[in-house]
């Protein structure tokens, strides 16, 4: 008996590595908790509810915008299974086992609610508009300016890429009551409610959220990611998964399908540019 007992629990082991091999869904049914900056999350939710559908039991919770310090430091302490952030870990951030890989690349832009009659914009009028001096569109209306904080990243890429940049923003900010949105879904949605209304986003974020908001060229280039390849649209926002030393088998398999062919078409529907791991 005991022999016979033997045989079963032998046979019930490789049973349960075939099945763990050709249903690897079915052991690995598990929730995938992502979230950071707000740039990422409209592809990371089309992302996610493709790898669901292919993968029955699994869940991957996308949560709000917590942004790029809130995913790196919810994957660096595992309340996150996968952070995301739009900038490379600070030497501060730097632990054992936790790393942070570019996945994506996305047109940074500028947005407007108005319906546009002015689709182009030069770099020298759009510091006239942060610093308050040009405040009308050419059809009359009033320009509104939707603003982030000095210290946010948009900020900092503003100012990285339009000379004169630092200044125009100190000083608009100093104008009392200028809106300011913290999150990259906040400012989208003042555009969106603010007639006139101009702030900075992603393409990636305009195009995977369906925001009625228009992007603007800039000296007469338009942000597409084709104009981004080409170098003929220079400015961008270059996205990263961020992952703790705990990572999970789920998430694993997870990011590795975000880096797929397949990952790689849904990124670019949603306006980015896929970058290869370690590239």
């Amino acid at each position: 008996m005991r022999k016979l007992a033997k045989k079963r629990i032998s046979r019930s082991i490789v049973l349960g590595t075939i099945l763990s091999t050709l249903f690897p869904a079915v052991v690995w049914a598990a929730t995938v908790v992502v979230g950071g900056t707000g740039a990422a999350l409209g592809a990371m939710h089309v992302l996610a509810h493709t790898y669901m559908r292919d993968n029955p039991g699994v869940k991957i919770e996308v949560l709000a915008s917590l942004g790029s310090k809130g995913g790196i430091r919810g994957a660096s302490s595992s309340a996150l299974d996968i952070g995301l952030s739009s900038r490379p870990l600070k030497d501060k951030e730097r632990q054992p086992g936790v790393s942070a890989r570019a996945y994506a690349k996305s047109p940074f832009i500028f947005v407007t609610s108005n319906t546009p009659v002015d689709p182009n914009l030069t770099q020298e009028e759009l510091v006239a508009i942060y610093s308050g001096d040009h405040v009308i569109w050419s059809d009359g209306s009033r320009i509104r300016p939707i603003l982030r904080p000095e210290s946010d990243g948009d900020s900092k890429l503003l100012i990285g890429y339009i000379g004169g940049m630092k200044a125009a923003i100190a000083k608009v900010h100093a104008i009392p009551g200028m809106p300011v949105a913290v999150t990259d879904q906040e400012a989208m949605s003042g555009a969106e409610k603010t007639p006139g209304s101009i702030t900075t986003a992603t393409l990636t974020a305009v195009l995977a959220e369906g925001r009625n908001l228009k992007p603007v060229s800039v000296d007469g280039v338009a942000p597409t990611t084709e104009n981004l390849a080409n170098g003929t649209y220079s400015m961008s926002k270059t996205l990263y998964i961020v992952t703790g030393p705990d990572l999970s088998r789920t998430a694993k398999d997870f990011i590795r399908f975000v880096r797929s062919p397949a990952g790689a078409e849904i990124l670019a529907r949603t306006g980015n540019i896929a970058v290869p791991d370690g590239g």
